[in-house]
């Protein structure tokens, strides 16, 4: 009789777990909503305004003694001119009398350019003015133009930023950096979306980096038609 309890209740307990197991139910995944997953986008580093002190912490970095920078509100300019994504510096100074030449020495740590012995026409016609072969020297009390490539996000600012250039025929304020686009036709990939240095004075054109140096163009002169 004993027996026949105990395998009654087992069989209870068996049927008794059968029918709690179909009663389960699973919970479903939680479907997640794709537009609330995506993180907050990360703000794109400004260029801030260059400040006076700034620009000329900077050309006594790289030329110590040997150039005076010409400091006021529209002899500097700040862009990137050679499309690389970091921002440079152009400024415009002039060399110290007794300094010619170790400005002018071959082993100087920045590169002497004629802005006029290359230019590209505004129609797109590409001029090239050469020399005799000669280096470009720098002559006393000449205008010149100091252009310092970035590097990284701090560009010209970078303490490590040591690219720089002396270009002769281009120190004509006031400057300014404007884009690219627009002002030069067939320009190679690693420039199109740089800026130019714009000179709107009585040498009116602009300093764009042709992947190699800085080449000067001409402002093209705005064509006046009569309609009668």
């Amino acid at each position: 009789m004993k027996q026949h309890l105990f395998w009654l209740l087992c069989a209870s307990l068996v049927l008794c777990g059968c029918t709690n197991k179909q009663a389960v139910q699973f919970e479903k995944p939680v479907t997640q909503n794709r537009a609330n997953t995506f993180l907050p986008a990360v703000p794109q580093m400004l260029s801030r305004p260059a400040s006076q002190r700034e620009v000329d912490v900077t050309v006594r970095r790289i030329f110590g003694e040997l150039v005076i920078p010409q400091l006021t509100e529209d002899s500097f300019a700040t862009g990137d001119f050679n499309g690389d994504g970091s921002p440079d510096l152009a400024v415009v100074v002039r060399p110290a009398k007794t300094k010619l030449g170790i400005i002018n020495d071959e082993l100087a740590n920045w590169t002497i350019q004629d802005a006029e012995h290359f230019f590209s026409s505004p129609s797109g016609q590409r001029v090239v003015l050469r020399g005799r072969g000669l280096r470009p020297s720098i002559r006393a009390n000449e205008p010149l133009l100091a252009v310092v490539h970035g590097l990284g996000s701090e560009g010209w600012r970078d303490s490590a930023a040591r690219q720089a250039y002396l270009i002769r025929h281009a120190g004509f304020p006031p400057l300014r950096a404007i884009p690219s686009k627009g002002h030069i036709e067939n320009a190679p990939p690693s420039v199109r979306h740089s800026d130019v240095i714009y000179e709107s004075s009585s040498h009116a054109g602009f300093l764009f980096w042709n992947g190699s140096q800085y080449a000067w163009s001409p402002e093209a002169k705005k064509s006046t038609q009569r309609h009668d």
